[in-house]
């Protein structure tokens, strides 16, 4: 049983990834979506960077949370680096909690059950980071948020 268990998981992972790895080498799609404040935040907008670290992300995915305390202190190490993170959470609400009573302060947005979302990014596991570079390439796709990667790219 415990084999089963374990093959199952690992073809899930490696779905997840071959799924995630179809975006690779292509233009990352024009994604508009609201921020805490409602206001509309355009992806585009962010491509001024060198890197660009789309993260999906959602407030009961303890990875998630895990991975999302590292983002203050790489965009102060990475001046050249920003990210633009989209909320999968089932209520924008709790979304909204979540950033001010961490005090995140990076571009944060809500897609929630998002269908073109969810298709695009092919989710299946979160967190996802999708890297893409200043022509809007999507060069990287890691379930984790890894320094030395990042280093990589800049």
């Amino acid at each position: 049983m415990r084999l089963l268990t374990l093959l199952l998981f690992l073809s899930s992972v490696s779905y997840g990834q071959e799924v995630s790895g179809k975006l690779l080498q292509t233009t990352i799609h024009e994604i508009r979506l609201p921020d805490k404040n409602g206001d509309t935040l355009n992806i585009r907008s962010l491509q001024t960077k060198k890197i660009l670290i789309v993260e999906i992300w959602a407030t009961w995915c303890a990875p998630c949370v895990s991975e999302m305390k590292k983002i203050p202190a790489l965009r102060k190490k990475f001046p050249e680096l920003e990210f633009y993170s989209i909320s999968v959470d089932p209520s924008v609400e709790k979304m909204k909690k979540f950033i001010v009573r961490n005090g995140y302060e990076w571009p944060i947005v809500y897609a929630g059950n998002d269908e073109f979302i969810w298709d695009y990014f092919s989710i299946h596991m979160i967190p996802k980071y999708y890297f893409v570079d200043a022509k809007g390439t999507i060069v990287k796709v890691t379930d984790k948020l890894d320094e030395k990667v990042i280093q990589e790219f800049l």
